[in-house]
């Protein structure tokens, strides 16, 4: 019953079924009754659920009102509330007996983290849902704004985007600097990028940025956060690091990158990339904008001292 379930889940569309079958095992199973309440509005959620048996109905207004979504095997509900860290808006309620899988925070980001797939389709559920008439559902413009900010997310590369970044940034230097902890920041450009863009084409471009993602995924620990900053621009936070240990995962994350193979979807081969990386760490009185201050003049140094390269400064704080 799972299994067939998680075949038809769009969220774990092209996922390793066994790896979700391990996880999902070890989540708690609940068991819900016709007309028994699931999720209402207005509470703190922490929890995906994923809908093995039966069906649910979700409820705007009151929860005896209209149903405006039928829930089947294989989908899931909670996802709006628990990555926009806001409160509940509907109601959701067993339609028969049903049986579902809680998947909380932190084993759902567990799963994100090991199969980016999930990510990019997480976000295509939620644009379908606003683009596809659950706007006729959302009362006021303020919550439609919530909606199609929610996203954490970025839609091509399935790393963490921007907003993410900014977030996090701010919340691990505040924690490190209080516990005296280091903390390295790397951000990373992709060497002529509009160039590959030109003569290979859009398409390839993404394909290449993907795969770059990719890199840093396998390249960082499951603490770090690694995020798309903008156009051919990432970077990766690295908590409780020295600017020593960064400068190794940068070197290495250079390497993989330069001799990684890209492959349009096709199988078509396309030129590999080369990245210029910039590493900033703490120092007293450090802000989020003097750390990436520091790492942004570091990779203007490594593009302008010829790119494929990582310049930071060195113990003797003179600039390398």
């Amino acid at each position: 019953m799972l299994r067939s379930a998680i075949e038809n889940s769009l969220l774990f569309r092209d996922v390793d079924p066994d790896l979700l079958l391990e996880t999902l095992a070890k989540c708690p199973a609940k068991n819900i009754a016709k007309g028994e309440i699931l999720i209402e509005p207005g509470k703190q959620n922490d929890t995906v659920y994923f809908l093995v048996a039966g069906h649910l109905t979700i409820h705007i207004d009151k929860q005896d009102g209209p149903a405006i979504r039928i829930v089947s095997p294989g989908e899931t509900v909670g996802e709006l509330s628990l990555i926009g860290s806001t409160k509940t808006s509907a109601w959701v309620l067993g339609s028969d007996h049903c049986q579902v899988i809680a998947i909380n925070q932190e084993t759902l980001w567990g799963l994100i983290n090991r199969a980016t797939k999930i990510a990019r389709n997480l976000l295509k559920i939620i644009s379908g849902w606003i683009v596809s008439g659950n706007r006729q559902a959302v009362v006021t413009r303020k919550q439609i704004e919530e909606l199609e900010g929610i996203a954490r997310v970025d839609g091509l590369t399935g790393i963490y985007n921007r907003r993410s970044f900014d977030e996090a940034f701010q919340r691990l230097l505040t924690r490190c600097q209080y516990n005296k902890l280091p903390l390295s920041l790397i951000i990373i450009d992709a060497d002529h990028f509009k160039k590959y863009n030109d003569s290979q084409g859009h398409l390839a471009g993404d394909q290449a940025l993907i795969t770059l993602a990719q890199v840093l995924t396998e390249a960082t620990r499951p603490g770090d956060i690694a995020a798309r900053y903008g156009g051919e621009e990432f970077a990766v936070i690295l908590p409780e690091t020295p600017p020593e240990v960064a400068i190794k995962v940068a070197e290495r994350i250079r390497i993989s990158v330069m001799n990684r193979e890209i492959r349009m979807t096709n199988g078509k081969p396309l030129p590999s990339l080369t990245v210029s990386m910039g590493v900033g760490s703490i120092r007293r009185g450090a802000t989020p904008q003097s750390v990436i201050k520091e790492a942004d003049d570091h990779l203007y140094m490594a593009k302008a001292g010829g790119r494929n390269r990582v310049c930071h400064l060195v113990i003797n704080d003179s600039a390398s």
